[in-house]
């Protein structure tokens, strides 16, 4: 529901007031607003994708997603909570004023583009370095394991190649740093991003890196594979979402 497409239309303002309070309705941005419930059932990244989305359907010129915004567009997942704003990339030029639904960064645009309808965004290999240039060191792996995922439906979206040669594009020698730091940590084994941050803190507790998704051939035939192994020592780990213990599909009653 946009307000702009009821333009010159009597809206009930307090009917709108008396949702947003019970939740039967959400703002996604000003003016815009989403059904409550359906805005709930959508996983953080496809919350954060319905803003970019709108940031684009309301922009007057072309835009360039970048950042979290261009993490969503390309599905790269991450554990932070995902910001409220659309990150954007404008001429340095132009400066880095932000203001409503946008987060404009003056960082250029002088780097690899991907058109995205009637706008552009970066590519999976710049986002990732872009992300982990201003993150956390998990956050940083998580996203360079996210768009090296070998096991993506449709394939890795970039490989560590291009994802170094996108760092070395980055402006300063602490951001370059930052990105090199997690892509050498990063891997393209990991499933998940609750699988990349356990393996960060695996190392951080001091326990030896493990080896990722090792496949073992159990008495009947049958094929099991774990998230982490450790030769050495003859023990394996694994990261269980809720959805193992709770999801009707899986518990089968």
């Amino acid at each position: 529901f946009r307000r702009r497409e009821f333009d010159g239309v009597s809206i009930d303002e307090r009917r709108l007031r008396r949702g947003l309070d019970a939740g039967d309705s959400v703002r996604v941005a000003s003016g815009a607003f989403v059904n409550g419930d359906l805005w709930r059932s959508l996983m953080p990244l496809d919350r954060h994708l319905a803003r970019v989305i709108e940031a684009g359907e309301r922009a007057k010129g072309t835009i360039v997603a970048t950042h979290f915004a261009a993490a969503a567009l390309w599905r790269i997942d991450q554990i932070s909570a995902w910001p409220t704003v659309v990150d954007v990339r404008v001429p340095r030029s132009g400066g880095g004023r932000s203001s409503g639904l946008l987060r404009r960064r003056a960082i250029g645009v002088e780097v690899p583009l991907v058109a995205w309808g009637r706008h552009l965004v970066t590519t999976p290999a710049q986002t990732a370095a872009d992300i982990a240039a201003i993150s956390s060191r998990t956050q940083g792996i998580v996203a360079m394991d996210q768009a090296r995922w070998a096991k993506r439906p449709g394939g890795a979206l970039a490989d560590a190649e291009e994802i170094a040669l996108a760092i070395e594009g980055l402006r300063t020698g602490r951001a370059r740093a930052r990105a090199f730091t997690a892509l050498e940590a990063s891997s393209e084994l990991s499933d998940s991003v609750r699988e990349s941050q356990s393996r960060v803190v695996i190392v951080q507790l001091g326990f030896a890196e493990p080896i990722l998704q090792k496949t073992f051939i159990l008495r009947g035939g049958r094929e099991a594979r774990d998230d982490f192994f450790w030769e050495e020592v003859d023990h394996v780990g694994a990261f269980d979402g809720l959805g193992k213990y709770f999801d009707p599909l899986l518990t089968r009653g």
